[in-house]
């Protein structure tokens, strides 16, 4: 149920930031987070479920969420059957599955080797480090999921690739800085966050934290998506 309205929520989020509601997907998330962290200290704290309450809290988050994209979306919902509209759907998101799917499978090779590969002291060492790299990732996740439904529906506009190209420089500069800053005083931070036992693995903060930044970098090159080439896509994928 928690992976299940998790997905749910995911998707209606998707198409509230397409349809441009930036205030609707803002009302979403603080609604999935509140709801979700609120449920679950009220059920493992307060009922005594343990996991199941965990589990179920993060539901009830995310099934908030949803009611609060459904009812953004209820302008653009209909109960309808478009049979054009559904074979262009299927003809541009069938050829992206594989890579999908490879992709999906690549980021549990990864958990695996992290498994095989590192030690617990290791393991705890790449935690701290990628947890504070995640610093930099609250920016650049607003830019990969603001910049592609706006793109899209400026897309034949002629300022279009000059407001990507400015988009972009202030990305660049606020990643490039948060990196810097992160690389200046990730010892200080994991000495305050966490234990002085894993200051030496400061000099790898700002490495995770570029490789955050550049994780979604194809945001920037919406050709294909324009072109509607989803071959190309899942080549890049």
């Amino acid at each position: 149920a928690a992976i299940f309205s998790a997905c749910l929520s995911s998707n209606l989020a998707s198409l509230v930031r397409w349809d441009q509601r930036p205030r609707a997907a803002a009302l979403a998330t603080t609604s999935i987070s509140l709801a979700g962290h609120l449920g679950s200290v009220v059920l493992v704290a307060g009922v005594g479920l343990g996991v199941e309450g965990l589990l179920a809290g993060q539901a009830l988050g995310h099934l908030s969420g949803c009611l609060v994209c459904l009812v953004a979306l209820r302008p653009v919902l209909a109960w309808t059957w478009d049979a054009a509209r559904l074979r262009r759907m299927l003809a541009f998101s069938i050829p992206i599955v594989p890579s999908s799917l490879a992709v999906l499978a690549a980021y549990h090779l990864e958990r695996v080797a992290i498994r095989e590969g590192l030690t617990l002291d290791q393991l705890g060492c790449f935690a701290v480090a990628a947890k504070l790299a995640q610093l930099v990732s609250i920016g650049v996740s607003g830019f990969a999921t603001a910049v592609p439904p706006l793109v899209l529906s400026r897309a034949r506009e002629p300022g279009t690739p000059e407001q990507l190209a400015r988009l972009f420089r202030w990305f660049a500069f606020a990643t490039l800085n948060g990196t810097f800053l992160l690389l200046l005083f990730s010892r200080d931070l994991i000495e305050i966050l966490a234990t002085p036992a894993y200051v030496d693995v400061a000099p790898a903060v700002p490495l995770i934290a570029l490789a955050v930044a550049t994780w979604n970098g194809y945001v920037w090159a919406p050709g294909p998506w324009v072109s509607e080439r989803p071959g190309l896509l899942g080549v890049v994928s």
